[in-house]
């Protein structure tokens, strides 16, 4: 043995890993799962997301591995063969064999790219704020549903709407609220119709300046200077609720003293906005 091989051997004490893409079936999907006795629980939203995509037919093969370690046992990858398992299709994928057990706590430990990291690296300035505007207009889709998308579903989204992209432009100055929320809504009012309407709310949402102060722009921008300096935070499906019953009154040119919400209610809709035109098929 050289001596190169001796070092080799001296920082390899265990039986060397291989890897090797493989098609996976359910059927193997099922018999690798067999082996998943290690693992974190299953994350349902994840899951429902890599579901999607092969549904979609946009799941790809990224290099990312299935694991297993020296003795057999699943290290990586339950998600990924559960949502074949379920929708029953067949991919390849990268397996990895023959790791020591000891590797486990770093595995999946560092920042994972997201929709926005992508859109960023595919030129677009505030990838990560066109992203958060993309994920809340797919849920005032759904009457607020809270919603993330995949990567895939962003860029086929934005390919569908590339008006979200100007729709962020015009309230990114806004600073009271997240301006992904109020470019969610620009965009909505945009895209159904009422351009100039939605035009005239981000500016009054922007610059407080009205034509009176029962504009319902006005009325929703006072909520939140009230709860700033009140210190008090507004959560996301507040903060939506407020918008979505200012932008309805906006929308038919109704004026009001004072802005009310539905209580108890997170299904608020939004006029001409739904799944069927926000997936571009409308």
């Amino acid at each position: 043995m050289n001596k190169m091989n001796a070092q080799a051997t001296t920082f390899a004490p265990y039986p060397a890993p291989t890897a090797e893409f493989r098609v996976i079936t359910p059927e193997i999907a099922k018999k690798m799962l067999e082996a998943n006795t290690r693992n974190r629980s299953i994350r349902s939203e994840n899951l429902a997301k890599l579901v999607r995509d092969m549904e979609a037919g946009n799941f790809k093969c990224n290099g990312d591995g299935i694991r297993f370690d020296r003795n057999g046992v699943m290290l990586d990858g339950q998600h990924r063969l559960l949502a074949l398992l379920q929708t029953g299709t067949t991919h390849q994928m990268l397996v990895v064999t023959g790791l020591a057990p000891e590797v486990m706590p770093t595995i999946d430990v560092g920042a994972r790219k997201e929709a926005g990291d992508f859109l960023a690296l595919e030129g677009y300035l505030n990838g990560k704020k066109i992203a958060a505007t993309i994920n809340v207009l797919a849920g005032l889709a759904r009457g607020m549903e809270k919603r993330t998308l995949t990567t895939s579903e962003v860029f086929d989204v934005l390919a569908a709407h590339p008006g979200i992209v100007e729709s962020y432009d015009a309230a990114k100055a806004i600073k009271l609220i997240s301006p992904s929320y109020v470019a969610a809504f620009h965009y909505a009012g945009y895209c159904t119709g009422y351009g100039n309407r939605a035009d005239q709310f981000v500016e009054v949402l922007r610059t407080g300046f009205a034509e009176t102060p029962d504009d319902p722009a006005y009325q929703a921008r006072e909520k939140f200077i009230r709860a700033r300096a009140s210190i008090r935070s507004i959560q996301r499906n507040e903060a939506l609720e407020i918008l979505a019953a200012a932008w309805e009154l906006s929308r038919v040119g109704k004026t009001v003293k004072r802005l009310q919400l539905r209580k108890g209610s997170n299904r608020l809709s939004i006029h001409g906005w739904n799944d069927t035109v926000f997936w571009g098929k409308g």
